[in-house]
């Protein structure tokens, strides 16, 4: 398939299929959680739609509204409460999708990557003993302050963290242009692992003193 359709993806065609010869050998390398590659990706709006339409017309549904008439619903309400039900579902079942259809990455493992972000303790350490540090009785409802500060920090983590990606991902390019021999990237590499070690002596010590 021509690359053009795929402009949007993270990862080339090409070094995705890099990435994935050079991580096979590995004892962690799984082929049913890996990445799938564009050609690989043969679902069209008619096998999704079809997919949705199976989950949502079935037995279940007939009997959820069948119960719905029982509890004294007539027809066209019990039909408007699963329809909305559904749109409901439909739109966490869309986003979930997006990684999957678009860039390949299977949803098991988006699944982790979101539960391990979620219940991340220092996230939630950071939300309930910090930002309320920051909430005013006084300037109306906490949990309005609340929100409208977790949205500022997620705001702002993902510009920074959008900046780092863009700023990294040119300085990687650059880099791999000028390490066209082994001896530079051997001296990149120990002064990367250097940096490394320099840093966690640094917290080590930084973490002993006692005021």
């Amino acid at each position: 398939m021509a690359q053009e359709e795929f402009r949007d993806m993270a990862v080339s065609e090409q070094r995705l299929g890099r990435i994935k010869d050079e991580v096979s050998e590995s004892s962690l390398c799984n082929e049913d959680l890996a990445p799938t590659e564009p050609e690989e990706r043969t679902w069209t709006t008619y096998n999704i739609a079809a997919l949705w339409i199976g989950m949502a017309i079935v037995i279940t549904t007939y009997t959820l509204a069948a119960g719905l008439m029982a509890a004294g619903m007539n027809w066209w309400k019990a039909l408007l409460t699963i329809s909305l039900g559904n749109l409901l579902v439909l739109v966490p079942m869309l986003l979930n999708a997006h990684a999957g259809t678009k860039y390949g990455v299977p949803f098991p493992v988006f699944a982790q990557s979101v539960l391990v972000q979620v219940l991340n303790p220092k996230v939630a350490l950071f939300f309930l003993a910090f930002l309320p540090q920051f909430v005013d009785p006084s300037r109306g409802a906490a949990w309005t302050q609340v929100i409208v500060l977790g949205a500022t920090l997620a705001a702002l983590g993902l510009f920074t963290d959008g900046l780092y990606a863009l700023v990294g991902g040119a300085a990687g390019n650059w880099l791999k242009r000028k390490s066209t021999g082994s001896g530079l990237r051997r001296v990149r590499r120990y002064v990367s692992g250097g940096i490394y070690m320099a840093l966690g002596v640094a917290t080590a010590v930084s973490g002993s003193g006692k005021d």
